[in-house]
């Protein structure tokens, strides 16, 4: 009988777990798709001096197979990355000098975080997904990038 009741509240609690983490829906204004919930990926994180296209952003490319988490309808083949929307608390979870050395251009680092509030852009022109920094699971030490000369 024990052993019907344990297994009857582990079938039960399945729909649980597999909600515990995970993008949703919440609505569509504009050029975005905004998204509530939760998603723990693993890639690398970037941060750029000079940045004339993004501006004074962290960005997260994560590595497959998480990225999968990001959702992108089934005609989106864009790469799926995005920049945090709170640049100052992602430079200091990451331990990021935003002052510029002679010679380089940023830093990069690799790096497990979870995001919450994803918000998936859709316009045409230039832009980004945004995500809001939940926590920071593991990070390297941020690597210097070397001007590339051109």
């Amino acid at each position: 009988m024990k052993i019907k009741i344990v297994l009857l509240t582990a079938l039960l609690s399945l729909p649980l777990l597999a909600d515990a983490e995970g993008l949703k829906l919440k609505s569509s204004q504009g050029e975005f798709d905004q998204y509530t919930g939760q998603i723990t990926l693993s890639g690398e994180y970037s941060y750029y001096f000079e940045d004339e296209v993004l501006g004074d952003v962290v960005c997260f490319h994560p590595y497959m197979p998480s990225d999968q988490l990001i959702p992108r309808s089934a005609h989106d083949q864009r790469s799926r990355w995005f920049c945090f929307n709170q640049t100052n608390q992602a430079i200091k979870a990451f331990k990021i000098n935003k002052k510029p050395k002679e010679g380089y251009e940023g830093y990069t680092g690799h790096a497990t975080v979870t995001v919450g509030d994803y918000a998936v852009y859709k316009g045409e022109s230039e832009g980004f997904d945004t995500a809001k920094l939940i926590s920071v699971k593991k990070a390297e030490a941020p690597r210097l990038v070397k001007k590339s000369g051109y």
